[in-house]
């Protein structure tokens, strides 16, 4: 095999300028690797040599160096004899690209194709957001085997400084990079002695406080609207308590889950990829949830307007109405669909009703944790029916959450 920097003056660019290739010679054959470098006339490369410009000698250096690492790939190969001048030059390309440390957008690029193939299409648009925002700070060809704490520390604060995000969309972009660098790992493209996040601290997440009080939910279950908008009010809140009867189900799941039957059972979508499926939640839907399901759901559909809405702008209509909800019934905290699965968690939570159940209702986790009694017990459905039972009968009274408290002897 023969290498020599050359220029095809068949191949002329559009300006009139050439680039360099180095060609291969190989069993009588000649084929080409591209570089990057362009000289001004087909008269500047002569005998191998770039001439005639002012950086010929830096560029004369950098193909010496390139054909070196052709040089290097093609003693690893084995059989080359046999090899067609492109079926080696394929081989070469392929082994000086295994040869390269990943960078860190080829990290993100990787993480991202593996995430297409389970997860939900607003959890990708999450994600390249964050790419989008993350990238810029470092450099095209950063290798992932560079980043440490202290570039992290940088990072947080490019971010918080230069792109103005406050510290829990820090924490949930910096949770992708950190996914991205285990993934990484996990598939052997990097090798760290001590890995970057272990000596980094995270942002602090800001709890998100939107919950509502008992009666604050009984006010928007029966609020009549007016105005412009009551329509759109109406059916956002219908919505809106179907989740929190739904023991604060996501939207997403709403529209994907088969509601007919008498009890569901099922994993969040959000974490179903990596959760078994004897952690899924089960309960039996309540009448008041059942009211509300034949009201908005009809063969599966939820029916507004346009028949097959996506999720997408069905959740940015419920958010932007919800506003609306929160103004009419004079809530003046910040009301948003989460706010459903916030306040059923918080009024069980008050009613004293175990964690334990809390969660395995909502399907936030693991019935027990990590804790060792998980070994021993185990939360299922006439429990969490009980539990739900329990926080449904509370909003359904007119009582005040101290005298249901009270009265319960808690």
């Amino acid at each position: 095999m023969k290498l020599k920097p050359t220029i095809l003056p068949a191949k002329v660019l559009q300006d009139g300028t050439h680039r360099i290739r180095i060609a291969m010679s190989h069993r009588g054959t000649t084929r080409y690797f591209q570089t990057r470098f362009i000289v001004p006339s087909k008269s500047n490369v002569i005998g191998g040599q770039v001439i005639g410009i002012p950086n010929a000698s830096y560029i004369n250096q950098q193909l010496l160096k390139q054909m070196q690492e052709i040089y290097q790939a093609f003693d690893k190969l084995e059989d080359t004899d046999y090899m067609t001048c492109s079926q080696l030059l394929t081989m070469i390309e392929e082994t000086i690209k295994g040869s390269k440390p990943i960078t860190l957008h080829e990290a993100f690029d990787l993480y991202r194709q593996n995430k297409l193939r389970s997860t939900s299409e607003s959890t990708i648009r999450i994600l390249d957001t964050a790419i989008t925002a993350i990238e810029p700070f470092f450099p095209e060809d950063y290798a992932l085997k560079r980043l440490d704490a202290m570039k992290l520390f940088e990072l947080r604060d490019y971010l918080a400084k230069t792109k103005k995000l406050n510290s829990t969309t820090q924490l949930m972009y910096l949770g992708y990079l950190r996914g991205a660098v285990a993934f990484a790992v996990r598939h052997k493209k990097v090798q760290y002695d001590v890995m970057p996040f272990r000596d980094f601290d995270m942002p602090k997440n800001n709890v998100r406080h939107v919950g509502l009080t008992i009666e604050q939910l009984r006010v928007i279950r029966d609020k009549e609207f007016e105005g412009r908008y009551k329509t759109q009010m109406s059916f956002s809140r219908d919505l809106f308590m179907l989740s929190f009867y739904l023991c604060g189900m996501n939207l997403v799941d709403i529209m994907r889950l088969d509601l007919t039957k008498p009890t569901i059972r099922f994993l969040r979508q959000k974490t179903m990829n990596y959760r078994p499926d004897e952690q899924s939640t089960e309960f039996t839907i309540q009448p008041e949830a059942r009211v509300l399901i034949d009201k908005l759901i009809v063969k599966g559909q939820i029916q507004y307007k346009h028949k097959g809405r996506t999720y997408c702008s069905l959740a940015r209509t419920l958010n932007r109405h919800l506003k609306h909800v929160a103004e009419q019934c004079g809530i003046e905290s910040r009301l948003i669909y989460y706010s459903a699965r916030k306040t059923f968690a918080q009024l069980a939570n008050e009613l004293m009703i175990k964690e334990s159940v809390i969660e395995f209702c909502i399907g936030d986790s693991t019935s027990t944790g990590n804790k060792t009694i998980g070994n021993y017990i185990h939360v299922n459905r006439r429990m969490a029916d009980a539990a739900i039972r329990k926080v449904f009968d509370a909003v359904a009274s007119t009582k005040s959450m101290d005298e249901l408290v009270e009265e319960s002897g808690l």
